[in-house]
């Protein structure tokens, strides 16, 4: 649709040529003032309650996976032995859409909205300051220098290290 052009055998009214700049700049100021504002309101929540359940002083990662991958085959034998203790996995094939664990609802948060990059092999990291990043593996899966050259980025971006 180009509201402002005069295409010869379309008819326009100019009434609605002329609203569409009115239009357009209410959405955009909609979008402006009330949804991020929302957004960032929500996100400033989510990290708050997990500063407050998993302590401010390091960060942490969630990892979603699914059994029996190459991925998560990875991730139990470069991962959990090294940085175990400060990440959370969320199981894609036991995530409910109604569940309010707090993983879960980081992962629905952060994770890729792309429908190519929405499946794992990715890490959300969320570290102590800064902001939440999420770091797709897609290309280095195969290749394990390159996978734990990968998972060291990880580490330090989010755990400071």
């Amino acid at each position: 649709m180009r509201p402002f052009s005069r295409k010869s055998g379309y008819v326009e009214s100019t009434v609605g040529r002329l609203a569409y700049g009115p239009v357009m700049a209410v959405l955009v100021t909609g979008v402006v003032v009330l949804w991020w504002p929302l957004m960032a309101w929500n996100d400033y929540r989510l990290r708050r309650v997990w500063r407050k359940h998993w302590g401010k002083g390091q960060g942490r990662v969630v990892i979603p996976y699914e059994p029996g991958t190459p991925w998560h085959d990875a991730i139990i034998a470069s991962w959990i032995p090294r940085y175990g203790d400060r990440t959370s996995l969320v199981d894609l094939t036991t995530l409910k859409p109604k569940s309010r664990s707090l993983e879960d609802r980081v992962y629905r948060r952060w994770h890729p909205r792309k429908s190519a990059l929405a499946r794992p092999p990715f890490i959300i990291g969320i570290p102590a300051k800064g902001r939440v990043v999420t770091v797709s593996f897609a290309d280095v899966i195969e290749n394990p220098v390159r996978l734990d050259r990968q998972f060291q980025d990880v580490a330090r971006i989010t755990f400071d290290e």
